[in-house]
């Protein structure tokens, strides 16, 4: 050992891809939560600013056009398209990232190519029916 060197603990790589594995997660955690409390205020954000920003067109249509019916329009407008844009961007489960394909449920299970026929077919003999349908050995 050299003089003026503390030789600390040893951490074996298990301990320290454990540590390594735990921090990760935490921080993944951390990432998600703060990602849907991002998507939360969004939401809260298009839900006020449709019916100010429509309402307001409405009053100001209103003023100059010397009606009284377009500011409850714009208010009612804004809100319905306000409620439309949060149900497009976060209502839809489907995943939207670029390459993501999203595998229908069969209610058959798929078979292989390789597989026996009695897997293919379910049955325990080996037969085929013919075009006919008469079955063949």
């Amino acid at each position: 050992m050299l003089p003026g060197r503390v030789r600390g603990p040893t951490v074996g790589v298990d301990s320290l891809r454990r540590d390594m594995t735990e921090r990760s997660a935490a921080s993944q955690r951390r990432v998600d939560r703060r990602r849907t409390s991002d998507q939360g205020y969004n939401a809260l954000a298009y839900l006020l600013a449709g019916p100010l920003l429509y309402g307001g067109l409405g009053w100001v249509a209103d003023h100059f056009l010397g009606t009284g019916f377009l500011l409850p329009v714009g208010l009612v407008a804004g809100m319905g398209l306000a409620v439309y844009t949060v149900w497009l961007r976060y209502g839809t489960h489907a995943d939207r990232s670029p390459g993501a394909e999203q595998a229908a449920p069969t209610d058959r299970p798929t078979a292989s190519p390789t597989a026996p026929a009695a897997t293919r077919t379910g049955t325990t003999h080996d037969s085929t029916i013919a075009p006919s349908g008469e079955e063949q050995a």
